[in-house]
């Protein structure tokens, strides 16, 4: 798996020499005439896009949820939030089912 889809080369693993095998969705062996192998997860794209179990709509939330926390900082009054954790304002309120 990699940070970003070309940190793995993967369209040098796509040659006549390797072979392919699809061991379940999203999990590859690329295969070398030698027999050895490597695991190749979600085609070396992003994991956690790409093999998450999570619902889309928690993902969209949770940056809808941040997308308003930080709002709520540009526009707050300077002074009203010290380095600190602090729970969202209820009129922020969005929950998870």
């Amino acid at each position: 798996m990699g940070h970003s889809n070309t940190e793995i080369d993967v369209a040098s693993l796509r040659t006549p020499e390797l072979t392919w095998e699809r061991v379940r969705s999203q999990v590859d062996h690329v295969i070398w005439p030698d027999g050895k192998r490597i695991v190749l997860l979600a085609e070396g794209r992003l994991l956690n896009l790409s093999c998450s179990t999570v619902p889309t709509f928690v993902l969209s939330i949770t940056a809808t949820t941040q997308a308003l926390a930080l709002i709520e900082l540009y526009n707050a009054p300077e002074g009203r939030y010290k380095q600190d954790v602090y729970l969202l304002p209820k009129k922020m309120g969005i929950e998870c089912i």
